[in-house]
């Protein structure tokens, strides 16, 4: 048997459900970021995109990791794969390319694709930063 509730009442308590590792998301200027703590570091990278200090501020880039191919056994098509980091910009005092990802739980998911988009994308004007919370 199946209980009924309102949509008030179902959108309050999914309002309060948290994701596994606790974090909420937070809507703002027109982002969703998935934690308070990456929501709070945009607002410092806002501040200094303002005060001249970075350029180019990107939200939630995407980096591909792998073409899409045909598996040559099953036939089945494979989707491409993507790491998507928290933020990217270019640092006027380092002259450099930032890619940040602010993390509290490194799962191992993220630290394969943080590896693997290191090491196809990083290099002397690039650099990924972990801001660890």
């Amino acid at each position: 048997m199946t209980e009924e509730i309102s949509t008030d009442a179902f959108h309050a308590w999914r309002e309060m459900q948290r994701n596994k590792y606790g974090n909420r998301k937070v809507p703002l200027d027109g982002y969703t970021f998935d934690s308070q703590a990456e929501a709070a570091r945009y607002s410092e990278l806002k501040f200094l995109l303002d005060q001249r200090a970075i350029r180019d501020l990107t939200i939630h880039p995407r980096f591909k990791l792998l073409d899409g191919f045909v598996d040559p056994y099953t036939k089945k098509k494979e989707r491409p794969r993507y790491y998507e980091a928290d933020f990217r910009y270019y640092d006027m005092a380092d002259d450099r390319w930032i890619v940040e990802d602010v993390k509290g739980t490194q799962t191992a998911v993220f630290r394969l694709k943080w590896a693997w988009a290191r090491g196809l994308y990083q290099t002397g004007s690039m650099e990924f930063r972990i801001i660890q919370v």
